[in-house]
């Protein structure tokens, strides 16, 4: 039994990887990339990696999603944002896949999302103290809320959404541990 929720698992990451790297893509396809910026559909695929996968899958896809998708396409670019968005939705897939049966799932959510910008601030800092670039923590609240609020109201609504879709279908189930 097992082997099965392990493959159920690792078939839905791959297909959750690959939506997650291609959905920016799409935005751009169709002319609307101003709105992908704005929405930023990978951090729902990351979101819901945790949720549905686990949180070592979750932590995984998170991570890779934005590196893979610079690596391929050359947006976002790969130093410093990828990376520091890598690590930004490592913590989303992680903290979702940790708290989707401790607490509310409004809950989880938000504390994923609060923990990602948070460590995205550490990265960049990080990144801009050893690799010279500046970056203030009044330029990464603009980011993360005044012009991101769009992608926190999208990823609540969004996520919320598939979620509960996936528990009613059957699909997930939140008592199971990764």
């Amino acid at each position: 039994m097992k082997s099965v929720v392990f493959k159920k698992q690792a078939a839905l990451f791959c297909v959750i990887f690959v939506c997650g790297v291609m959905a920016p893509r799409l935005f751009y396809l169709f002319g609307a990339g101003d709105y992908c910026a704005a929405l930023s559909p990978m951090h729902i695929f990351a979101l819901t990696c945790g949720f549905v996968c686990g949180r070592r899958y979750g932590g995984v896809c998170g991570f890779l999603m934005p590196v893979a998708a610079g690596a391929l396409f050359g947006a976002p670019a790969v130093y410093p944002t990828a990376i520091a968005m890598g690590f930004e939705m490592l913590a989303y897939g992680y903290l979702t896949g940790l708290l989707r049966s401790k607490i509310h799932f409004a809950a989880a959510l938000a504390a994923a999302m609060a923990g990602g910008r948070l460590l995205y601030l550490a990265v960049r800092l990080l990144l801009g103290a050893m690799y010279g670039g500046a970056y203030s923590l009044t330029e990464w609240f603009g980011e993360m809320f005044l012009t991101g609020w769009p992608s926190i109201v999208c990823s609540f609504a969004v996520v919320g959404i598939l979620i509960f879709t996936l528990k009613k279908a059957g699909i997930v189930r939140f008592e199971e541990n990764d």
